[in-house]
């Protein structure tokens, strides 16, 4: 697999994801109502945010290059803090909401981008570690027992998704190569098929588990049963990771260039859904496949929307601010020339 056919391969998973993290978003406020939008919100949740925090593994393999933590802040911190303060404005002029604790506990989807700071700052300190993966593992199913460990900082979610994000790092291109064989890719099929059966007719408490937001002793859960099943669902979501990437296509598809600016979307769409939805403006309920066909226009039209130049350009400053500091300092230090230039002439 070139690198052209590779770069095709994971913009396309991205932007995959990215779609599904927004359908997840915007069928949130009817899994109570409907049992098969509650079976694809619960059966999405078993893979969109593992297979995404892995590949964002895959691409840190640079993380010992000089000046790269200090990259990582301007990259994730400095939006982090933009963003929070903006939705923290945002529910509080539009829903009258008071956010929990600004910057303390991350709203609502920023999490992701303050467990992606911490992943990596984990990364140079489990790869100096024997057995590191293994050791990920077990700080996972542990980090379950400790109530301290919950939204504040976004903890319990770094430590049990961190094996998701170190396996992405172990991860070489062939190992995404073995998932395009026949036999892999119709098993991917059944695997998927029988997930979303068993979201379906079971009754089931998976998303306390594919949340990981609390502690398993605010669900009521002691012993060694609690490290079972976060075991288990570990398990699961790595099968469920490896099936969705066996399906994604390595050709050039009409979204492939879509799937470089999935951040835009991940940080943008939040305003979408909560006023359109949350407020009843746009889809009150869906109870016709019509509804559900409304509500994938409407999704796929934020995925668009959002990573459109203009909306890039609009927003570079505050979405990828390491990037639109570069090209400032690019244009000074261009513009800086031409001057010592004219004056020595």
């Amino acid at each position: 697999m070139n690198t052209k056919t590779r770069e095709y391969y994971f913009d396309n998973a991205k932007f995959m994801l990215i779609f599904l993290v927004v359908l997840g978003h915007s069928i949130r406020p009817f899994v109570e109502s409907n049992e098969w939008i509650n079976s694809l919100y619960v059966g999405i949740y078993f893979f969109h945010m593992p297979a995404f925090i892995l590949v964002s593994g895959y691409f840190s393999k640079n993380f010992r290059k000089a000046g790269h933590y200090k990259k990582l802040i301007i990259k994730l911190l400095l939006p982090y803090l933009v963003f929070e303060t903006i939705y923290s404005l945002f529910i509080s002029a539009v829903f009258h909401e008071k956010s929990e604790s600004i910057f303390i506990t991350p709203y609502w989807i920023m999490w992701f981008l303050v467990s992606l700071f911490c992943w990596h700052v984990l990364l140079f300190i489990f790869t100096k570690l024997p057995f590191p993966f293994i050791l990920s593992v077990i700080i996972a199913v542990l980090a379950g027992y400790v109530d301290e460990l919950g939204k504040d900082f976004s903890l319990l979610r770094t430590f049990t998704f961190f094996p998701f994000f170190f396996a992405g790092y172990l991860l070489q291109k062939h190992h995404f190569d073995y998932l395009k064989n026949k036999v892999i890719r119709f098993a991917s099929g059944v695997f998927f098929i029988s997930l979303f059966s068993y979201t379906y007719f079971s009754n089931n408490e998976s998303l306390r588990w594919l949340w990981a937001s609390r502690s398993y002793s605010y669900y009521g859960y002691k012993g060694f049963e609690a490290a079972e099943y976060r075991i288990i669902y570990l398990f699961v979501m790595f099968l469920a990771c490896a099936a969705f990437f066996s399906l994604v296509t390595h050709k050039k598809t009409y979204f492939s260039k879509l799937g470089a600016y999935t951040l835009y979307t991940y940080l943008l769409h939040g305003f979408w859904i909560r006023f359109l939805l949350d407020k009843e403006h746009f889809i009150k309920d869906i109870e016709t496949i019509w509804d559900f066909g409304l509500l994938l226009i409407f999704v796929i039209t934020i995925c668009l929307v959002t990573t459109m130049p203009i909306i890039r350009k609009a927003t570079s400053f505050i979405v990828e601010p390491y990037g639109f500091l570069s090209k400032l300092k690019h244009n000074y230090m261009h513009f800086r020339f031409h001057i010592i230039k004219a004056k020595h002439r």
